[in-house]
């Protein structure tokens, strides 16, 4: 009956909130080193697994792990981004569940509240040595009130800031990584770096629009208590810096997504950028002749975070069949993916090794927020304020309190409907 109540509460929020590729090989399962999911007699003859999931992240795993298993079929079923919530409410709710459901992390927020999925960090889930390999930062993004891991951070881009070392070199800018970070963890000295560049007609960063952009692409609104954190450090910092570029009217749009600023990013101009660790392929797919030019730091301001549309999170529905193939699975896929990071030393666009440590370090940093049920409130009426940017508004403190103001007043009405429910 809670889980009803609790699903009812989440679908008025939103009706309220709407008003406004590695390579074969041979896989070795540690399940066994744990108690057995279900006993001899509890074991399901239903011989199908089905995995739902927004990207298929699973295919090139399923080569080699299906063979430990092939008396089973495995069924991946791509959902779309946009209909993901809904799709798996509707599952959860008729009790017609996968056996796996992959859910992105910028939507995982509306399932951290509900209690149908399997609890991962106690046994039989638990395993030392397979958790102490992942980034504990993201590990605890996904555990619940109650101290119960809902979902286990399977696929992860730490966002970081690109430069070009050679031409902040020349400016007298820390060129280091590690000296560059310290170095634009401090807005005064960030902006004295995009004044000196500006007026030589360099760019240190494309938009105003694309900061708040990736700020928010990046980062949770909510603590763990439901606190409201955008009003605080760090995230006040970069609007401090975005009400001080419009003042500036440098009146930049210089999305490398777009032809000016590509065109900047190949011309030597556009010399700082942030963006997913994928970047780098991007860039020097584009732009080879860039080759061993650019290197890579955190982000500015003292921000962290994954690129939340690429993250994706595993979640094991209790009425799901073969847990302990599934978790097998988890587990498999988890290893292939994070090995893109972490066995990642050096890319030829950058002057700069051990590029694997960086990103796990990174990844272990402290980022704003954690998933909760109301990050779509928070979402929509910042992304009305990412709209009202793109369509000149000014962008002062009156602005950005309107838009706290109304995600506080939206969150204290779905407050209301929780404690009537």
């Amino acid at each position: 009956m809670r889980t009803v109540k609790f699903m009812i509460s989440l679908i008025l929020i939103l009706i309220l909130v709407a008003c406004q590729l590695p390579e074969e090989k041979e896989y070795q399962s540690y399940f066994s080193e744990s108690p057995s999911l279900v006993s001899e007699n509890e074991i399901n003859n239903n011989k199908l697994i089905e995995i739902w999931t927004p990207e298929d992240v699973v295919s090139n795993t399923l080569r080699y792990f299906s063979h430990q298993y092939e008396e089973y079929e495995f069924e991946v079923t791509v959902v779309d981004r946009l209909d993901l919530v809904d799709t798996y409410y509707e599952a959860l709710l008729t009790n017609n569940e996968p056996d796996l459901m992959i859910i992105s992390a910028q939507d995982v927020g509306a399932f951290s509240g509900l209690d149908m999925f399997e609890t991962l960090n106690v046994e039989p889930y638990y395993n030392h040595q397979f958790f102490s390999k992942r980034p504990t930062r993201e590990l605890e993004k996904y555990i619940n009130d109650d101290g119960e891991m809902y979902g286990f951070p399977i696929h992860f881009f730490p966002y970081v800031t690109l430069y070009r070392a050679d031409i902040l070199g020349e400016y007298g800018f820390p060129t280091d990584p590690d000296e560059l970070a310290a170095y634009i963890s401090d807005v005064d000295n960030w902006l004295n770096m995009v004044t000196t560049l500006y007026e030589d007609g360099l760019y240190a960063y494309e938009s105003t629009q694309t900061i708040l952009e990736w700020a928010l692409d990046t980062t949770y609104p909510f603590d763990g208590d439901y606190q409201y954190l955008y009003q605080a450090e760090p995230f006040s910092n970069l609007i401090d810096v975005l009400i001080e570029l419009d003042r500036l009217d440098y009146d930049l749009d210089l999305s490398i997504w777009r032809t000016p600023g590509h065109q900047a990013l190949k011309n030597d101009r556009l010399v700082m950028i942030q963006g997913a660790s994928f970047m780098d392929d991007i860039i020097h797919d584009w732009f080879p002749e860039q080759e061993g030019k650019w290197r890579v730091t955190t982000l500015p301001f003292g921000m962290r975070g994954i690129d939340k549309e690429t993250g994706l999170v595993a979640t094991i529905p209790k009425n799901a069949n073969n847990k302990s193939i599934v978790w097998n699975l988890v587990r498999a896929l988890s290893d292939d993916l994070l090995n893109l990071h972490a066995l990642s030393t050096n890319h030829p666009l950058f002057d700069q090794d051990n590029l694997g440590e960086f990103y796990l370090e990174v990844l272990n940093q402290p980022a704003i927020g954690k998933p909760s049920m109301l990050d779509k409130t928070a979402q929509l009426l910042w992304e009305n304020s990412v709209y009202r940017v793109n369509q000149g508004y000014p962008l002062n403190e009156t602005f950005f309190q309107q838009t706290h103001n109304q995600v506080i007043e939206q969150v204290r009405n779905n407050r209301r409907v929780l404690s009537n429910n």
